[in-house]
């Protein structure tokens, strides 16, 4: 039915049970920022707070764990809560996309998956709370402070 994320917590929503959680998966140490839900996958971004650093976990509903993590290259700019912050997260069978101040990352998605870096950054540049849809193979990234791009993935 949905998904919350809590300090510590991550819950699959399911109203036909009376406390209305399916299922929870503990997140300790992760700063959930954003969540995409689709069939068995949930992914979420945020910040590893032991590491300061940006990572997607992927958890599958049916295993009832964590099945994949995604990490982002360290950036050659000083890390700041604005690049830091990841503003969306989307996923499909085959790719993984999550965009933060630093640029839309891109990462490959496998069968066994320990811990993925980053295959394809669209930009490095110094977005403003930007955001991205994703169709027929191309992007677009649109960023508060200058127009939107089309590009070709």
């Amino acid at each position: 039915d949905g998904i919350c994320c809590t300090q510590d917590d991550i819950n699959v929503l399911d109203f036909r049970v009376p406390n209305g959680i399916g299922i929870s998966f503990p997140n300790p140490g992760h700063t959930s920022q954003c969540v995409y839900a689709r069939q068995d996958m949930v992914l979420v971004g945020g910040l590893d707070r032991e590491l300061n650093q940006c990572r997607i976990q992927q958890w599958s509903v049916r295993k009832g764990m964590q099945f994949c993590a995604y990490a982002f290259e360290p950036s050659g700019t000083q890390y700041t809560p604005h690049n830091l912050a990841l503003s969306q997260v989307w996923g499909s069978s085959s790719l993984v996309m999550a965009v933060n101040g630093d640029g839309l990352s891109i990462f490959k998605t496998g069968k066994q998956c320990e811990v993925e870096n980053v295959k394809d950054v669209v930009t490095s540049e110094d977005l403003s709370n930007p955001s991205f849809d994703y169709s027929n193979s191309r992007v677009l990234l649109i960023s508060r402070d200058r127009p939107a791009s089309w590009s070709l993935r």
